[in-house]
């Protein structure tokens, strides 16, 4: 090989040399890079889900406890303070328990509270808190399939004057009928609160449908 083109292999080595250097750098560079973009992508993930377990765990302890919240609300406002519920109307010979706190909106729970005789409807007022109990019960057999299916078949027999007495936790309540009417089917103004204590009793109305409904109101008679 004669000198001329040894010199020049000599100079491209020496010109290579740099070109791998700056490849070698520039390969530690962007492992680095990606590992400095993995690192940031694993804290960003990890940020993220931790976050969502800590909005769940919220929203799970607030579903909890919202939970216990209307439950304690529900046993004060039912049975579990209730220990005698009963409506006595003298004059159509009745005396019949009273299931309180029923959810006529469900037919499944309110047809099975009128197996056991007449029902408190849920969110109405309780016997002497100053304002609208309403109780409500079958009046005829089409309706209900137990001893108490017929108790209101002779609400209608009501006039006015007549005694009504609710028996409230050991306390005797008692009332006089000064209305009674006839409501469609659909008119909720009878399960409205009222300014002052009233009781409101209502049946399916004529006795063997639910077309309509009957209605009587009785007042509190004062001592």
């Amino acid at each position: 090989m004669s000198w001329a083109l040894w010199d020049i292999k000599l100079l491209a080595e020496k010109e290579n040399k740099p070109n791998k250097k700056i490849n070698i750098i520039t390969r530690i560079a962007i492992a680095i890079l990606v590992f400095i973009l993995f690192y940031l992508a694993l804290g960003f993930i990890d940020n993220y889900y931790t976050e969502k377990y800590k909005s769940k765990s919220l929203t799970d302890k607030t579903t909890v406890t919202k939970s216990k919240s209307d439950s304690k609300i529900q046993t004060t406002n039912t049975a579990a303070k209730i220990t005698q519920f009963e409506l006595i109307i003298p004059s159509l010979g009745l005396d019949i328990p009273v299931s309180p706190n029923v959810d006529a909106k469900n037919e499944g729970i309110y047809q099975e509270a009128l197996k056991n005789g007449v029902a408190h409807y849920r969110g109405s007022a309780l016997p002497d808190s100053g304002s609208n109990v309403l109780i409500f019960g079958h009046s005829s057999a089409v309706w209900g399939n137990s001893g108490y299916a017929t108790i209101f078949e002779n609400l209608n027999n009501l006039e006015s004057g007549d005694n009504i007495e609710i028996s409230f936790n050991g306390r005797s309540l008692a009332y006089q009928v000064t209305e009674k009417k006839i409501i469609s089917q659909n008119d909720l103004s009878i399960v409205e609160p009222t300014e002052r204590e009233q009781l409101t009793l209502m049946t399916c109305w004529p006795v063997g449908t639910d077309q309509e409904r009957l209605i009587v109101i009785a007042k509190p008679i004062k001592k």
